[in-house]
C-alpha cells in the first residue's frame, strides 16, 4: 500500500467517525480545495503535514497520524517543557493548553525555488500563540530562514500568520501555492503582496529585490504576518 493509500484509508475513517459524507464536506470544515481533498480520499495523492494539521484540526483527530499512521505519542515535537495538545471532538477545545492556544511552528530551512519557504513544510514544534492570534482558527507561526526578505525579516525570527484578516497592498504575507512538482504539493512564500487580480497573484522579494507572479488558480492562500518574534 502508498503512503497516500494509507492516508486515503485513515482520512476517510475520520471523516466516517465525525458523520461526514465526503471530500466536499472534509474541504468546507477544513478550508482546504475540494478537488485536493477529493485526490486525498481516493488515495491518488499524498497530504502534505500542513495539509493533515487542517484536516485532523477540523475532524478532531492526530494530524501525525493521519499524516503516516504513527502515534501522537511518538511526535518528535513532544517534550517535557511542550507536552502535545491533543484534538478533541469539541472544536471549541482544539489545540487548547491551559487557555492559550498552541498554534504550529513551520520550518523554513529549505529555500524552495522562486525562494519558497520550504519544498516540504515540516511541523517543528507546537507554540503558545501570542494575543494577536490567539483563538485564531488556522493561526501558525514560521521561522526565518535564508536572506531573501533582509532587511524586513531576519533569519532566526519567528512570524506569527493570521490567515484571516485582510490582505493590503505592500503588507508582509505568507503565501501558500499549489506546486506538483514539489513534495507535498504545497510551496510557501514568505514576501510582500503587491496585488492580487483575476488572473495572478503578485508578490515581491527584497534581496534581490523582484517580483513573483502566480497563477490566481494556483493560489491556496495568504496569510497577513501579523507578529515578529526575534
Amino acid at each position: 500500500m502508498s503512503k497516500a493509500e494509507g492516508q486515503s484509508e485513515r482520512l476517510a475513517k475520520a471523516a466516517k467517525e465525525a458523520g461526514l459524507k465526503g471530500p466536499t464536506d472534509v474541504a468546507r470544515i477544513s478550508d482546504l480545495n475540494p478537488i485536493t481533498v477529493s485526490a486525498y480520499m481516493r488515495g491518488t495523492r499524498q497530504a502534505s503535514l500542513e495539509a493533515c494539521y487542517a484536516m485532523a484540526t477540523a475532524l478532531g483527530v492526530d494530524p501525525f497520524w493521519l499524516f503516516d499512521g504513527r502515534d501522537k505519542n511518538s511526535s518528535p515535537t513532544q517534550s517535557k517543557k511542550q507536552s502535545w495538545p491533543g484534538f478533541a471532538k469539541d472544536r471549541k477545545n482544539i489545540g487548547q493548553i491551559n487557555s492559550r492556544q498552541q498554534i504550529p511552528l513551520y520550518t523554513c530551512a529549505i529555500s524552495g525555488k522562486d525562494d519558497g519557504v520550504a519544498t516540504s513544510p515540516i511541523i517543528i514544534d507546537y507554540i503558545e500563540a501570542p494575543d494577536i492570534v490567539d483563538g485564531v482558527e488556522g493561526a501558525y507561526a514560521v521561522r526565518v530562514s535564508g536572506e531573501q526578505m533582509e532587511p524586513r525579516f531576519l533569519q532566526g525570527e519567528t512570524l506569527f500568520v493570521h490567515p484571516r484578516v485582510p490582505v493590503r497592498r505592500l503588507d508582509y504575507v505568507v503565501a501558500e501555492i499549489y506546486d506538483d512538482s514539489v513534495e507535498g504539493g504545497v510551496q510557501g512564500y514568505i514576501k510582500k503582496f503587491i496585488s492580487l487580480d483575476d488572473s495572478h497573484l503578485t508578490l515581491e522579494n527584497l534581496n534581490p529585490a523582484k517580483k513573483l507572479k502566480f497563477p490566481r488558480d494556483k493560489v491556496k492562500s495568504i496569510g497577513r504576518i501579523a507578529m515578529i518574534l526575534t
